[in-house]
């Protein structure tokens, strides 16, 4: 678009729906891992965060970098619950195009990192290619 506040416009309601799929997928996976009653209380904090707000009214890229991670972790844990060669293969791929949107190392380092830590090197070595 030519208009400045049509351009404006769209990437506030790209980051609003960014925003409501990562706290959607923060709420799914604070439930399966601790509790319903801490996975509620936990989004609506994480949506009536200061940041989130901040985030919310300016078009920036923060708003898909905090998606990234909720996604990532969210992969991660779908995976470790049962790991198969195709779920790597397309997971790490999904992290992989995220990260081209963001440049979020600390994310890759993590899950290298759980590589080392739980000795799966060949899964490690086909989520780095």
């Amino acid at each position: 678009s030519n208009s400045y506040s049509m351009t404006f416009v769209a990437g506030l309601l790209v980051n609003f729906a960014l925003f409501f799929f990562t706290v959607y997928l923060f709420y799914l996976l604070v439930k399966k891992l601790i509790s319903f009653r801490v996975a509620l209380l936990s989004s609506v904090l994480l949506i009536f965060s200061p940041l989130a707000h901040i985030w919310l009214i300016q078009p920036e890229t923060n708003i898909f970098g905090i998606f990234t991670v909720i996604l990532s972790l969210y992969l991660l844990y779908h995976y470790a619950q049962k790991p198969s060669l195709k779920k790597l293969v397309i997971f790490s791929l999904v992290v992989g195009l995220l990260m081209l949107g963001k440049k979020l190392l600390a994310m890759g380092i993590f899950i290298l990192l759980l590589v080392f830590l739980f000795k799966r090197f060949k899964e490690g070595i086909v989520f780095f290619v």
